[in-house]
């Protein structure tokens, strides 16, 4: 493996890896108030235009963590959606 790959790889990890605090202190508390909306709908915008990307230059690494930070923030919002009521 490369050492650009490498890089990719842990970047991409700790990408996706930022974003678990998050979902699972929205579902144990049931509480996502301290979470923007505005973070929400800019992240998930900047992850499919990344995704878009990716695909454009076949990077497999770019595409995978695009899909995967793209449906933690999904599962966000519809936990800050549901959760609201």
């Amino acid at each position: 493996m490369a050492f650009w790959e490498t890089i990719g790889i842990l970047a991409a990890v700790l990408v996706t890896a930022g974003w678990l605090p998050e979902v699972i202190q929205g579902f144990r508390t049931r509480k996502l108030r301290d979470v923007a909306w505005w973070l929400l709908i800019i992240e998930l915008a900047g992850a499919a235009l990344f995704l878009a990307y990716g695909l454009h230059i076949q990077d497999s690494i770019v595409i995978g963590v695009n899909i995967s930070v793209g449906l933690m923030i999904l599962l966000l919002i519809l936990m800050k959606a549901s959760f609201k009521k």
